[in-house]
C-alpha cells in the first residue's frame, strides 16, 4: 500500500513540474498568419507591440524570431520606445517597459497573392515568474496604409497574448480567425510528462498483479 501512494505521489510531482514551472521561465509560441484574402499589392504593415498594464508590472521581453513568408515584401522597420533588432526576418526584441505606454516595432510589407507568414515569439523575465499588481499583453495586427485593420470585419488588435499579474504563467491569448497562436511545450517539460505517464502505468500494473 505504501508503494501504491509513494508511485501515485511520484506521478503528482511529476505532472506539476510538466505543467508549471518549466513554463514559468520561458514561453514560447508558434504564429501562423494566413493573409491570403489581402488583395495583391497592397501595403501595409506589420505591428508587433508588447506594454505593461501599469507602471508597476514586472519586466518582461519578447523576441520575434524565424520569421517566415510567402508572397510578401519585407521593406523598412521603425520602432517606439523600448523595442529594437530587426528589420524581419531578423530578430525583433520589444521590452514591455513599464515607463511607456506603448512599446512597439512596425515592419513594413507589401502583401502579394495568396501571402501567409509564420514567426515564433519567446518571452521571458520576471513577469513570468514574480507576482505584481498588473498585466502584460503581447499585440500584432496587420495593417493598411492608414494604420488601420487591414482586415475590415475585424477590428485591432489581431492577436493578444496576456500574462497575468499572479505570475502563474497561464496565457490568455485572442486572435482573429486568420491567426493561429500555439504554445510550445519546453523539451524538459515533454520528457516529464512521459515520465510521469510511465510511473503511472508501471504503479497501476503492479497494483493490478496484487490484485489478481
Amino acid at each position: 500500500m505504501l508503494r501504491s501512494k509513494f508511485a501515485i505521489l511520484t506521478v503528482a510531482i511529476l505532472v506539476a513540474l510538466a505543467t508549471g514551472g518549466s513554463r514559468a521561465r520561458a514561453l514560447e509560441i508558434q504564429v501562423t498568419v494566413d493573409s491570403s484574402s489581402i488583395p495583391a499589392a497592397t501595403a501595409g504593415s506589420l505591428d508587433f507591440q508588447f506594454s505593461a498594464g501599469l507602471p508597476t508590472a514586472q519586466t518582461a521581453t519578447a523576441t520575434v524570431t524565424n520569421f517566415a513568408s510567402t508572397a510578401l515584401t519585407l521593406s523598412g522597420i521603425s520602432f517606439t520606445n523600448s523595442a529594437s533588432g530587426g528589420p524581419l526576418p531578423a530578430t525583433v526584441t520589444i521590452l514591455n517597459n513599464p515607463a511607456f505606454l506603448t512599446n512597439r516595432a512596425r515592419q513594413a510589407v507589401t502583401f502579394e497573392n495568396a501571402s501567409s507568414m509564420s514567426f515564433t515569439l519567446n518571452i521571458t523575465g520576471n513577469a513570468l515568474t514574480t507576482p505584481s499588481s498588473a498585466d502584460s499583453t503581447f499585440y500584432f495586427s496587420l495593417l493598411n496604409s492608414s494604420n488601420q485593420s487591414i482586415f475590415g470585419e475585424y477590428s485591432l488588435p489581431h492577436l493578444s497574448i496576456t500574462i497575468p499579474a499572479n505570475g502563474s504563467g497561464t496565457l490568455s491569448i485572442a486572435a482573429i480567425p486568420f491567426i493561429t497562436a500555439t504554445v510550445v511545450p519546453e523539451p524538459g517539460t515533454i520528457a516529464l510528462a512521459m515520465a510521469a505517464s510511465v510511473t503511472l502505468a508501471l504503479s497501476m500494473r503492479r497494483k493490478a498483479r496484487k490484485s489478481s
